[in-house]
């Protein structure tokens, strides 16, 4: 099956929409369903995987489930380092 971005991009955007509607156990579903497809498709460091890891961050922070948000930011984090360097606004961004 060929997997298309446009498709990924727009199971991201019903992802914050669920957030924003407190069905945050459905966004955490889909958000790993995202961050798999897009290291999938892009590797591991890419802007689109951190964006995805940072939702699901923000997601598992809501649910009370601050180890797994723990261990999602420090990937955020990573790659935001990888991609921009240390002191930049996006990993310290990733870092809060």
């Amino acid at each position: 099956m060929q997997i298309i971005p446009s498709v990924i991009a727009s199971a991201n955007n019903l992802a914050a929409a669920l957030t924003a509607q407190g069905k945050d156990q459905e966004a955490e579903q889909l958000l790993r369903r995202v961050v798999a497809t897009r290291r999938k498709l892009f590797g591991e460091e890419h802007p689109a995987v951190a964006n995805a890891l940072d939702m699901l961050t923000h997601v598992l922070f809501k649910l009370q489930r601050f180890d797994e948000a723990e261990v999602t930011a420090r990937e955020d984090f990573a790659v935001a380092r990888k991609l921009s360097g240390d002191t930049s606004e996006r990993a310290l961004e990733a870092f809060r």
